[in-house]
């Protein structure tokens, strides 16, 4: 059954796409000068928001950049547990088939992963004026693409400042633009073997029942639900013991056929992509709303208003 929600309803795909055209215009290889100006770009969209914004560096051990490598995050306190965190996040910087500064030009990275970065922008668009009751921190890495190192840096700053028991979970977004055909489905994907295996799984039925619940766009039936994962910025939370999951578009990164290369351009994502990309977006939207107790909004379960879901089992 499906389900409508004032704070689902303000996810809007075409400005979804607009954002992914933006970030590729920039080419965001960890070695190119245009990932500053890529990174003051979304926090700038960030800050008109009224979020609370950093971009704070990280050890980035290739090294070899002209610039500092930092995260871009936008930050709204929850009206009531401001302790209790949610991470939304998807990493901004891109690369072609040569993953070094040899390679630095040419690298749109439209679908890997603008489509994720521009995600986590529109669902801080949709939520931030629903105010929610626990702590968000929208996240756009950097480095990703060398090993995780901007988003095992913001876990190491959470370890060092003795933050990281406030994430009750953190979902990321990883190339959530494409879709080969108009069955439109998505890998809703955590770890069972690490971690905590009992909340990870939760919070993958939780997102995955959003998914069937409010993005009517997508089949019930690719709607996957996986417990094996990795190689995106979800992994180090997991691994750290919070409960952590990554949505990807159907076929996950092995079926796009312009992945990692100069052809990962916003027409190559093809005439299905503001559909996939919105979708996924809204049932990200929907799962964080749930858990974060945003106002004004009705849920499948009948809720009015700003009962948020009860934290994980940890």
């Amino acid at each position: 059954m499906l389900f409508r929600s004032p704070i689902v309803d303000q996810v809007d795909g075409q400005r979804w796409f607009a954002t992914v055209a933006t970030l590729a215009g920039f080419d965001r290889s960890s070695w190119s000068p245009q990932l500053v100006p890529a990174r003051q770009w979304i926090a700038g969209e960030f800050a008109a928001l009224g979020l609370a914004v950093s971009e704070p560096v990280f050890n980035f051990p290739p090294g070899g950049t002209p610039f500092p490598i930092a995260n871009v995050i936008g930050r709204i306190e929850g009206s009531e547990f401001p302790d209790q965190w949610l991470v939304v996040g998807g990493h901004y910087d891109s690369r072609n088939q040569t993953n070094s500064a040899a390679g630095a030009a040419n690298t749109p990275g439209a679908d890997d992963n603008a489509s994720g970065c521009s995600g986590v922008i529109e669902a801080a668009r949709a939520i931030v004026p629903f105010k929610p009751r626990r702590s968000i921190v929208f996240m756009c890495y950097a480095g990703e693409e060398q090993g995780l190192h901007g988003s095992t840096g913001h876990v190491n700053a959470l370890l060092g400042a003795g933050d990281l028991g406030k994430v009750r979970a953190m979902l990321n977004m990883d190339m959530i633009g494409w879709s080969a055909d108009a069955g439109l489905g998505v890998i809703v994907a955590t770890r069972t073997d690490v971690g905590n295996p009992v909340d990870n799984q939760a919070l993958v039925e939780l997102v995955a029942d959003a998914g069937l619940t409010y993005a009517p766009a997508l089949n019930p039936d690719f709607i996957v639900r996986s417990g094996s994962t990795c190689c995106s910025d979800h992994m180090p939370y997991i691994n750290a013991g919070r409960p952590g999951l990554m949505s990807i578009h159907r076929g996950s990164a092995a079926a796009y056929p312009h992945y990692h290369r100069n052809t990962d351009t916003p027409a190559n994502l093809g005439p299905f992509a503001q559909a996939i990309g919105a979708a996924i977006v809204r049932m990200n939207v929907a799962a964080l709303a749930r858990l974060s107790g945003a106002t004004d909004r009705i849920f499948a379960d009948g809720n009015q208003g700003a009962t948020p879901a009860p934290p994980l089992p940890l």
